[in-house]
């Protein structure tokens, strides 16, 4: 997975490429940790069984989150 900021992800899964657009944030205040906020929901999602997509949606939300926050 590579991260792109403002322009969503990029992966390659089982050799198939899976993009996203980045989730739309209300307004971005701060993007210090975004980046690891969005690995992290990533890690999770997969810990709890998630499918790779559903992750990877669930992680997007997350960082846009994370994003309109100071901090």
């Amino acid at each position: 997975v590579a991260t792109l900021g403002a322009h969503g992800i990029v992966a390659v899964a089982e050799g198939e490429p899976i993009v996203r657009a980045a989730h739309p944030a209300a307004a971005v205040v701060d993007t210090k940790g975004a980046g690891d906020c969005f690995v992290g929901w990533v890690a999770a999602g997969l810990a709890r069984g998630d499918a790779l997509d559903a992750a990877l949606d669930d992680a997007l939300v997350a960082a846009a989150l994370c994003v309109a926050r100071p901090g």
